[in-house]
This record gives structure tokens, C-alpha cells and sequence, in this order.
């Protein structure tokens, strides 16, 4: 089967967050039809590599997607295939499942490994990779090399940055809103933290050639509790991302201190920054061998979690990752062959792209 019919299939099931547990069943039956051992593990899929003594390249990528908004089912529009998942990242696991179709992948030079997980699109604490990494897939933290499948326009996009989410609380006192001045506007105690966090500009970090940029953007606000009410209070989201090379004590002191002003912070989530291994033999035969343009991920993903673990990860995939998420997603169906081409050049034959010099 080509990429394109499976991608049609899978983008036929939703799968928004949380709900997976079908998407998760076909795949599994369209993975089983290639006759390697298939793992139904929950709502994540997993096919485990052979145990010898090549180098091991897992090839990962989460079912989930964000939800439908009137863009649900698949459609062929021109060169484009329209609809939620198309880019993130239904093409991708169609790639995939299109590479497990061939005998040579994973019988050559590579052993390979792949993890198909749910709940990437929440937080990070009901991502399922992170179970899977440190029990059933325990496994994959031996890898050379972890390839995300993420949308990146069949670039190579290296590390990605770290998030942290904490509020900004400003206290103020509520009273009826006729007589404001018996109260205190919790919202104009706000007003000057806020003008100073909107006119923060971005912070460039160089690793190598690749440019990561640290950004805080206020993504939520919460004030009132009704039309003839002055709130007395105000809760800020900040949704702050940090460059790789930081450690989480590091980013969670610079996100604090960003928040400076405020009455209380409250620390709601965190995710780690994905490391740019340079020096890994299979990382750099990936990034130079490909043909393809590398870059910064000037976003998360779960190259973040491989790293963490010691595990050298890059994204490379299918799809614009600039359509993700909106009402037009859609994938080129180009971009599919292209994905495909370039991974079987590496994973098959005696060396990464035919090299037989390996790590």
C-alpha cells in the first residue's frame, strides 16, 4: 500500500486527544499485515526490533491530534491532501507504515524499531511515549538515532525548545462596579506586568549553525466573575520556551523571574528542552547525508523525551509544520514520497545512505 491510501485511512478515524483507541486498533491491523511482531499496548502501537548487535534506529510518532474544527475528514484537492492530521501527523505515520512494508528496512545495516503513542497533544504528563520509555519500549533507550516524525516540510529539524506554562496571579479587591473606587481593579494592577511581558522581543541562542529563540508570551487571562463586578483578581498564563542546553532548574528560574511583579506564581506545567547532538556518529550522518536542509525546531517536541534519556533525536517528516493545528491543514502529497524516499536511502542497504562506513 502507498502512503497516500494509508493516509486517506487514517485520517478517516479521529483520534483527537484521548481518544485514540480506534485509530490505535486499525493501525496495528495494518502494521500486523507487513509480518512483524505487533504490540496493542493501550492506545499506542508498538513494533519491536530484533535483538542482535547492529545499531538501532527508532522510528517514532504520536496517533493523536488536536480536535476537529469542521475539518474532520479527509479530502484530495489538487496536490493536497486536506483535513485534521493530514500534517500533524497522520502523513507521517503513513510513512512509516509504508517503510514497514519493505523486507530491506531493518535488514540491512539498522535493526528498527518503531513506537506510535498517544496523548502528545496534551500535557506532557498524559504523553503515553513517556510510559513506553521507561517500561514496555524500555528498549528503544539503547537507540543511535530516534526519528520523530513530526511535520517539518521533509527538512531535518534539530532539538526543539523547552516549555514551561506558570500563572501570574494579581490580587485585587472586588466591589460593585458602580462604586469602582471601593475596590481595587485587579486588572489594573496588572496592566504594567503585562505591558512589559508583551514588548519582551525574542532572545536568540546559537548552537553550531542553528538558531533557537527564547520567548514568554502571555497565552490566557482570567479576571471577573461577573458584568457588575470589578475583579479582584487576575491569573496570566505564561507560556514560556527556553533553547536546548538549559536544565529544567535553569528555565524554571528564568520563567520565575519573568514573573516578577506578581502576587503568586504557581508553576503549572513543564516539558524539557531536545538536545542538538552534534557529536553522535548516526545524528550527523542523518543531517548531512539527507540532502535535505536542517534547522532549528522552534517548537516541542518529543526529541525532548529521547534526549532526556540519552537517545540522539531528530524530527523529519512530512507536511508544513506551519499548517498544524489550523483549519486548512493539509499535506502535500509530494511531501509524502519525498519523506519516504529519503528514509529508505538510510535505513536500507549496507550503510546510512549507502555508506557502509557506520557509527
Amino acid at each position: 500500500m502507498n502512503p497516500l491510501d494509508d493516509l486517506i485511512a487514517f485520517m478517516s478515524i479521529p483520534s483527537p486527544t484521548g481518544e485514540e483507541e480506534a485509530l490505535a486498533q486499525h493501525v496495528s491491523r495494518r502494521l500486523a499485515e507487513t509480518g512483524r511482531p505487533i504490540v496493542l499496548d493501550g492506545k499506542s502501537v508498538i513494533i519491536p526490533p530484533v535483538l542482535d548487535r547492529r545499531p538501532l534506529i527508532v522510528l517514532a510518532g504520536h496517533l493523536d491530534t488536536v480536535p476537529a474544527r469542521g475539518n474532520q475528514g479527509p479530502r484530495i484537492d489538487g496536490d493536497f491532501v486536506w483535513g485534521r492530521g493530514a500534517a500533524d501527523m497522520k502523513g507521517g505515520l503513513a510513512v512509516i507504515a509504508s517503510l514497514m512494508d519493505r523486507a530491506a528496512c531493518g535488514s540491512g545495516w539498522a535493526r528498527v524499531g518503531v513506537v506510535l503513542y498517544a496523548g502528545e497533544e496534551g500535557p506532557i504528563e498524559g504523553n503515553d511515549l513517556r510510559r513506553l520509555l521507561d517500561g514496555p519500549v524500555a528498549w528503544a533507550r539503547d537507540a543511535e538515532l530516534a526519528i520523530v516524525l513530526e511535520p517539518t516540510d521533509d527538512n531535518v529539524e534539530v532539538g526543539c525548545l523547552g516549555t514551561i506554562n506558570i500563572e501570574a496571579v494579581f490580587k485585587g479587591e472586588a466591589c460593585h462596579s458602580a462604586r469602582p473606587w471601593l475596590g481595587t481593579n485587579a486588572v489594573s494592577i496588572a496592566l504594567p506586568w503585562l505591558d512589559r511581558i508583551t514588548r519582551l522581543a525574542p532572545r536568540e541562542h546559537e548552537i553550531g549553525t542553528y538558531t533557537f529563540r527564547e520567548t514568554a508570551t502571555v497565552t490566557l487571562i482570567r479576571a471577573g466573575s461577573a458584568r457588575n463586578v470589578v475583579p479582584g483578581e487576575l491569573v496570566a498564563n505564561l507560556n514560556y520556551r527556553y533553547p536546548p542546553g538549559w536544565d529544567r532548574a535553569r528555565a524554571r528560574a528564568a520563567a520565575l523571574a519573568l514573573a516578577g511583579g506578581a502576587d503568586e506564581v504557581r508553576l503549572i506545567d513543564e516539558a524539557p528542552s531536545g538536545a542538538v547532538p552534534l557529536g553522535r556518529p548516526l545524528f550527523a550522518a542523518f543531517v548531512e547525508g539527507s540532502g535535505r536542509p536542517s534547522r532549528a525546531k522552534q517548537a516541542w517536541t518529543d526529541v525532548a523525551q529521547f534526549g532526556e534519556r540519552g537517545v540522539p533525536a531528530l524530527n523529519f517528516g512530512p507536511g508544513d509544520p506551519h499548517l498544524a493545528h489550523r483549519d486548512d491543514e493539509r499535506v502535500e502529497i509530494a511531501s509524502l514520497d519525498r519523506c519516504l524516499t529519503t528514509l529508505t536511502a538510510f535505513l536500507e542497504g549496507d550503510g546510512p545512505f549507502g555508506k557502509k562506513e557506520t557509527a
